[in-house]
C-alpha cells in the first residue's frame, strides 16, 4: 500500500495538481483521495482507474511493480499468491487483470 501512495502522490505532484484538482478530475472527493496518499483508505479497482484518469496515466502505471525480477520470477510469485485465494478474491484479481491488460 505504501508504494501505491507514494506513486499516486509523486505523479501528482509531477503534474502539478492539488489533491482537489486530481481529486475532481477523477470524480472523486479530496479527503478520499487524500487518505489514499496517506495510507488511511485503500481504494477499490474502480477507485483506482478513476486516479489514473484523473492524473491522465494508464492504469498499469499506477499498479506496476517496482522489481527487477525477470518475466519467469513472476509468474512464479503470481501462481502462489493465486493458489492461496479463495473464489472470491480469484475473482476480483481477474477483473483487475483484466482491467489492466485490456487497457488501451
Amino acid at each position: 500500500m505504501r508504494l501505491f501512495a507514494t506513486r499516486i502522490r509523486r505523479l501528482r505532484k509531477a503534474a502539478k495538481l492539488s489533491v482537489d484538482k486530481a481529486a475532481e478530475k477523477a470524480g472523486i472527493s479530496g479527503s478520499f483521495w487524500g487518505e489514499v496518499e496517506l495510507q488511511k483508505k485503500v481504494p477499490s479497482l474502480q477507485i483506482v482507474v478513476a486516479m489514473a484518469k484523473g492524473l491522465s496515466v494508464p492504469v498499469s502505471v499506477l499498479l506496476q511493480v517496482d522489481s527487477e525480477e525477470d518475466e519467469e520470477g513472476l509468474r512464479k510469485r503470481l501462481a502462489v499468491i493465486l493458489s492461496k485465494a479463495d473464489v472470491r478474491k480469484l475473482r476480483l484479481i481477474y477483473r483487475l487483470a483484466k482491467t489492466v491488460i485490456d487497457e488501451p
